[in-house]
């Protein structure tokens, strides 16, 4: 079957072998430029009292982002992460929710002027 971009579409067991291959080159790259992978969270871990549920590595990220620094030696991660919709709504037991998506989200913290060379 061909995707809107006119490309075959992934078999499911195609789809998370190269979502694998793409997490490992990422961290591949970013060991070899001296950051550290911090773990991930649980996806409902509570670290994050604005949201129910961690949807993005920058919920995990948001201390260092609302102080305004960088970590050092600086970091990046993979984080699962789970996208609702009507959130609000999943207390009521009758409701059946209407789920968004999981996935595996990458990232890390890199200094204004170090972003051409984190991106090279």
């Amino acid at each position: 079957m061909i995707n809107i971009y006119g490309k075959k579409r992934f078999s499911p067991e195609e789809a998370k072998d190269h979502v694998e291959s793409l997490v490992s080159d990422f961290k591949d790259h970013y060991d070899s430029l001296g950051y550290t992978e911090v773990p991930s969270v649980k996806i409902t871990s509570g670290i994050d009292p604005t949201v129910r549920f961690i949807g993005s590595h920058i919920s995990v990220f948001k201390p260092y982002l609302a102080e305004d620094r960088v970590p050092s030696p600086r970091v990046y991660m993979r984080q699962d992460c789970l996208r609702t919709r009507n959130v609000e709504k999943l207390v009521d037991h009758s409701y059946f929710p209407n789920w968004g998506s999981y996935f595996s989200s990458i990232g890390g913290i890199v200094c204004a002027g170090k972003i051409k060379r984190s991106m090279q």
